[in-house]
């Protein structure tokens, strides 16, 4: 029932953006920007489109061009956040799946959409789904959860674009292969951590097990919840267009959620989202707080070395 009626709401409020900029009266300065480097570089932070793979650890040549799943690497953890596409594309190939990467990937078309920007995010998605069909994948993988629930419901539900691929979370995927004994944790990690839910993969998904399945079976792992979790977790202030709207907010949003984290006696805070990654790190340095930050993938990269 929750994940249904924060659904409605976010379509209400994306249609009433999507208004505000045909009328002239939207998105914000900041918005704007981003969406015309997203039209530019095909990516919100204008970092060269040449560059989007400079992660990866192996040629693109090297991978095959048609496989059973696709990673969606998604633009954070491309050109921001590497070590979140890093450990992703290291976790598949330790575990042996047979997968591959898009030979041109765009932005999946998420800030466009939150900010109102409805032709820049349809662009995007199309180009997206050709892309897609090229791999012949039949399940898409992907560690951002504003790409996930954009491929798996905006390019279907509100573009009426329409390809045969699943849209899964790395955790769920993940969290499949430990049920299924492919994923074995080894390595002790020792940590006491917190979970922090993004909204994307949390209240607008309904995603919240998965995540805490992997973390609580990892060895070494001590998982202390905060008051407000799950569906009733404090947003980060990083995404919905916030962060490039307003900043002050987003900063506050992030702060806040380190405070509870660090009530807890956690010494590092999880998620399983980069835009959550970003803001909760830059409150931790703006603040001078003595906490860690990982992705979920992060540990399960290192609880599997």
């Amino acid at each position: 029932q929750i994940p249904e009626i924060h659904h409605y709401a976010m379509e209400w409020l994306e249609a009433a953006r999507e208004k505000a900029v045909e009328l002239g009266i939207g998105p914000m300065p900041g918005q704007l920007k981003m969406g015309r480097r997203i039209v530019k570089e095909h990516n919100p932070y204008m970092e060269l489109h040449k560059k989007r793979l400079n992660w990866l650890p192996v040629s693109k040549e090297s991978l095959p061009k048609k496989a059973e799943i696709a990673f969606f690497v998604g633009c954070t953890p491309s050109y921001m956040q590497t070590h979140i596409a890093t450990a992703t594309f290291e976790i598949l190939k330790k575990l042996n799946v047979n997968f591959t990467i898009l030979n041109d990937e765009y932005c999946c078309g998420s800030p466009a959409q939150q900010t109102g920007q409805r032709k820049i995010a349809m662009d995007c998605a199309r180009h997206n789904i050709e892309e897609l069909e090229k791999t012949g994948a039949s399940t898409v993988v992907t560690s951002c959860p504003g790409c996930y629930r954009m491929l798996k419901e905006g390019y279907k539900k509100r573009y009426h674009l329409n390809f045969e691929a699943e849209i899964v979370h790395s955790a769920t995927f993940f969290n499949k292969l430990l049920k299924k004994g492919v994923l074995k944790f080894r390595k002790n990690i020792g940590k006491v951590i917190t979970y922090h839910d993004p909204c994307e993969l949390g209240r607008y998904s309904g995603i919240y097990k998965d995540p805490r399945d992997l973390l609580q079976n990892m060895a070494g792992v001590k998982v202390i919840e905060m008051p407000r979790n799950k569906q009733n977790a404090w947003c980060c202030g990083g995404g919905g267009g916030v962060r490039a709207g307003f900043p002050g907010l987003s900063s506050f949003a992030a702060s806040e959620r380190v405070k509870e984290a660090k009530e807890t006696g956690a010494e590092a805070i999880v998620s399983s989202c980069p835009f959550c990654y970003i803001n909760l790190s830059d409150a931790i340095e703006q603040y001078n707080e003595k906490m860690e930050v990982y992705d979920v993938v992060d540990l399960i990269n290192m609880s599997i070395k």
